[in-house]
């Protein structure tokens, strides 16, 4: 499980960060990932909230943005958790400039 402590009830976005990993460590997390023992490296850090914001620090280091397997745009992007009225559905904003 890529973020095991995550709840499609709470509201909050989790979102899972991994920084530092050289492509070896990469390759090791993702074997651990379905297992759940990724968490346990302290380069992955797990955050929620109900707003995230992704950004890098100019334009042309924007960031394709990837939801199930499909491209569907670039950063900066906001994404807010809204509860629906059957479970919790997430809303994204891309920001422009």
């Amino acid at each position: 499980m890529l973020s095991p402590q995550a709840r499609f009830d709470d509201g909050k976005l989790d979102v899972v960060m991994a920084s530092g990993l050289t492509r070896g460590g990469v390759v090791r997390e993702l074997s651990r990932i379905h297992s759940g023992g990724h968490v346990a490296n302290p380069k992955v850090t797990i955050k929620q909230g109900q707003v995230v914001r992704i950004e890098t620090f100019s334009p042309e280091d924007a960031m394709p943005l990837e939801a199930d397997g499909n491209v569907r745009g670039v950063t900066p992007v906001q994404f807010r958790c809204c509860r629906a009225r059957y479970g919790c559905g997430v809303e994204s904003k891309e920001q422009k400039g």
